[in-house]
């Protein structure tokens, strides 16, 4: 049987070299680097993004609607599943953030993404939970240096502490 045994250190050169001794396998996984940005240079980030034309014109759904204009993202998308296992396993909701192709700008709080050869982007300001009667089918699974980025992300878009 593997067993997985999971470090948090700072002494990460320390441990290596105690693993490395005792003839231990190993996998090293580093936090993700938060990336410092200002409130000002985010709120500059959210009023560009949602000034793009090609942006909101994605995100726009039937403007004559009953109580205005609704800007989330319509249509079927793909999606990356970040609900936690024990939620995906017993709860009929997964929480998910959707994906898109349109590329025309990076924003800090988005991140690119390559599943299958097609690129797209994160949109991690949209956050959304779904029955998951919507799930479609399975398209693959990003690398672990996209997710630390995806995570990264997620510290700006939720204003989370590091």
């Amino acid at each position: 049987m593997t067993e997985l045994i999971i470090i948090k250190t700072k002494e990460g050169e320390k441990i290596k070299k105690i693993l490395a001794e005792r003839h231990i396998n190993y996998e090293v996984y580093q936090e993700p680097e938060i990336k410092k940005i200002s409130e000002a240079e985010l709120g500059q980030a959210y009023r560009e993004a949602w000034s793009n034309p090609q942006r909101y014109q994605e995100a726009k759904h039937e403007e004559e609607k009953e109580k205005g204009i609704i800007h989330e993202l319509q249509g079927t998308h793909p999606g990356i599943i970040i609900s936690n296992n024990q939620q995906n396993l017993f709860s009929p909701l997964i929480t998910i953030i959707p994906l898109t192709s349109q590329l025309d700008k990076i924003y800090p709080f988005e991140v690119l993404t390559e599943i299958n050869n097609q690129k797209g982007k994160a949109l991690t300001d949209q956050i959304t939970t779904i029955d998951k009667k919507r799930l479609g089918n399975y398209l693959g699974q990003l690398d672990k240096s996209v997710m630390q980025q995806i995570q990264a992300a997620l510290h700006l878009t939720l204003a989370l502490e590091e």
